[in-house]
């Protein structure tokens, strides 16, 4: 006994290739943003890009350039080695967006204020193995430790969410 092939119609295909890209494009930046993020940073971009002036503006632009670049290094290849269609102005947007969320977490101030909204400041100024920050310190940002990395980095993971919605689109 055979069975006759399965008909979709064109707008289910592009729900389940948009699905399938999501699939794709979520993870592959999840996995892709700690080399990026770290390993791609110079070292005066890391301890430059938070400070209040152009110095720091510029710094940090050159490291969310360099690190877009490089999730759109690995992701492209991926998603055409998979055989996904890529829907350019999509996913430029996507990696845009996720440039401008990384851009303003980076520049730490909207980041803290939201720690102190959400009530983890006292996170904020871990610094490691329990040890919180001196308060004579706290408004130094090269002295910030753990607590603020580890908010950093959830606030990045999470706004891979709509950012890989967005890349799915075709």
């Amino acid at each position: 006994m055979t069975t006759a092939p399965i008909q979709l119609d064109p707008a289910t295909i592009d729900a389940l290739l948009t699905t399938a890209r999501f699939g794709v494009i979520a993870p592959t930046l999840l996995l892709t943003h700690p080399a990026a993020d770290h390993w791609v940073q110079t070292g005066h971009q890391a301890t430059t890009k938070f400070t209040k002036d152009w110095a720091g503006r510029w710094a940090c632009t050159m490291h969310v350039t360099t690190y877009t670049l490089f999730l759109a290094a690995v992701a492209v290849p991926v998603l055409l080695l998979l055989g996904l269609p890529i829907g350019w102005p999509w996913f430029i947007g996507g990696l845009v967006l996720n440039a401008a969320t990384h851009w303003i977490c980076d520049r730490r101030e909207w980041l803290q204020r939201l720690a102190k909204l959400t009530g983890s400041d006292g996170l904020w100024f871990l610094w490691h193995f329990g040890r919180v920050i001196p308060e004579k310190d706290r408004r130094d940002p090269s002295k910030l430790g753990f607590g603020a990395w580890a908010l950093d980095q959830s606030a990045h993971s999470l706004l891979f969410i709509p950012a890989a919605l967005i890349m799915a689109q075709a």
